[in-house]
């Protein structure tokens, strides 16, 4: 991590928030003017049902954008000037280190844990934005679905990542998350040995043709399918989608889908009982910083 103390400050948890949220509402006007479809996704959503804002031990946004809306996105956002250095990065970009589109800010810079940075070629501080495509209905289909967009998103991950240690603890923790990251790029490296190619573009052209065989249009189910840190069954009658609310996030209005609860009900149960105190943590482990 090449991060010159002279130069650059690390940001405290609520400036990390902050700068986030500030992504957000360029995301909410850019998507309201250009009459694109977003919604909030995951903890961020369960954030604004609960907490109308961030859940306060948890520092970052997750969005997700119906395929088409996705792609006009990633079209359009970089060639429009934006108040702050804001840029998407889609995943075909050579610099995304991701399966799934990030907007990123890029007057700061984010050190994520596990990964290796080479020639200063840090991303800022981040929202994701995962797409929302048609699955199939019928079990068995879903199941094999899912399987192949797991196998090529560990291909991809094999062939993009670095076996990096600089952040590492020497402690059973840190012992436990070498053994994880190795045992992930490595089992990416063996899919790419026995399919015979590691090249990144093509894995990610597959990926993709995988991701949309059913067209979001006509889709009757749909959900988030785009890389390894995706759960098996996350997927939801589109009528979830149809419609969008209006909600409060940290003192503004943003888009919620209008299926919200059916949505969390399934993802986390009781999703309005906040976890117990002591697993009231953030699942995150990075750095972020500015220029001073």
């Amino acid at each position: 991590m090449n991060i010159d103390n002279q130069e650059w400050r690390e940001l405290s948890v609520e400036e990390h928030k902050q700068k986030a949220l500030n992504i957000l509402l360029e995301i909410d006007a850019f998507c309201r003017k250009e009459n694109l479809r977003y919604f909030l996704a995951y903890g961020t959503l369960i954030g604004a049902v609960r907490h109308k804002g961030f859940i306060p031990w948890d520092d970052d946004i997750d969005i997700q954008m119906p395929r088409p809306d996705y792609e006009v996105f990633a079209k359009k956002f970089n060639n429009v000037k934006h108040e702050n250095n804001y840029m998407a990065f889609y995943p075909t970009d050579k610099r995304a280190k991701h399966t799934y589109m990030k907007v990123c800010d890029m007057d700061t810079r984010k050190i994520e844990s596990g990964i290796k940075y080479y020639n200063n070629d840090y991303l800022g501080v981040d929202i994701d934005i995962f797409p929302l495509d048609g699955l199939p209905e019928d079990d068995k289909k879903y199941k094999r679905h899912f399987q192949k967009i797991k196998l090529l998103s560990y291909r991809f991950f094999g062939v993009n990542s670095i076996l990096y240690l600089g952040d590492l603890k020497l402690n059973l923790s840190g012992f436990l998350k070498l053994v994880y990251r190795f045992c992930v790029i490595q089992r990416g490296k063996l899919l790419n040995l026995v399919n015979g190619s590691a090249n990144r573009d093509e894995i990610l052209k597959t990926l993709t043709e995988v991701e949309t065989e059913i067209p979001y249009d006509e889709a009757k189910i749909v959900g988030t399918n785009c890389s390894i840190y995706d759960f098996f069954d996350d997927r939801y009658p589109k009528e979830c989608f149809e419609t969008s609310l209006e909600a409060q996030f940290e003192g503004h209005n943003v888009k919620i889908p209008g299926g919200y609860d059916t949505i969390l009900t399934k993802q986390y149960g009781e999703y309005m009982t906040p976890p117990p105190e002591n697993q009231q943590i953030t699942h995150h482990s990075n750095n972020v910083y500015v220029k001073k």
